[in-house]
């Protein structure tokens, strides 16, 4: 497992968001949020909250993604059970 292969532990129907977001910062030089499933190392799905920014060196260029993650699993799937029930429609 390789965090660093988005191909790899990103879920295919969350890739293009989470490409587009990274993209989008790279371009513009600032920062991303933007929530997926990943495959965890184990081989279940987790839903995370990714954030994160750009850095630049000293002429303006990016140089790396810095951010971090949060898993909003249980919140995701308290949401799914909620919608199941109609509550949230």
């Amino acid at each position: 497992w390789n965090p660093l292969n988005l191909h790899e532990c990103v879920h295919a129907e969350d890739l293009p968001a989470v490409n587009h977001a990274i993209h989008s910062a790279l371009s513009t030089r600032g920062s991303f949020r933007v929530e997926c499933r990943i495959r965890k190392p184990q081989g279940q799905w987790a839903w995370l909250d990714v954030a994160g920014a750009v850095l630049l060196d000293h002429n303006g260029d990016p140089t790396r993604l810095i951010g971090t993650t949060l898993d909003i699993t249980r919140r995701r799937l308290a949401q799914f059970k909620a919608n199941r029930r109609g509550f949230w429609s």
